[in-house]
């Protein structure tokens, strides 16, 4: 009888625990450019929950790849910032641990051509006085 009183107890207090524990997720990936496929180095990523509006933040490591530990299940807005890229927003689901890779597309700027001028300086001498350099946008990539 004293034996199955403290089974059902030991029962009753694992259920309780259990019950009340909050499970953690996390998230990662890899963030790279959506053209040329390279990762994106060093690379800002928050992640705000839509309900408590809490923030998770994590920076892409050399290889691109980051990864946030210890999210909380619910509904999230994704947000990927990288120097010279378009920001990306989402939003994303995190029920279970995840895996989602980030493409970003390059900032389009609108340059025809760079122009580039030397000029001769004050105690200096040059076989020409003046050259021109052009660079169309498509010798860069």
């Amino acid at each position: 009888m004293l034996l199955g009183i403290l089974r059902i107890t030991f029962i009753l207090i694992a259920l309780s625990t259990t019950s009340n524990a909050q499970v953690n997720f996390s998230l990662g990936g890899r963030v790279y450019d959506m053209h040329h496929n390279h990762s994106l180095l060093f690379a800002s990523i928050q992640l705000k929950n839509k309900q408590s509006k809490k923030y998770y933040s994590a920076i892409t490591d050399d290889k691109g790849n980051y990864y946030i530990p210890h999210i909380k299940a619910g509904e999230y807005d994704l947000y990927t910032h990288y120097l010279g890229y378009e920001k990306n927003q989402t939003s994303i689901s995190i029920t279970q641990n995840k895996t989602y890779d980030i493409k970003l597309t390059p900032l389009l700027l609108d340059l025809d051509e760079v122009i580039v001028t030397a000029s001769e300086s004050k105690g200096l001498t040059s076989a020409s006085k003046h050259r021109n350099a052009s660079f169309t946008t498509q010798q860069f990539y």
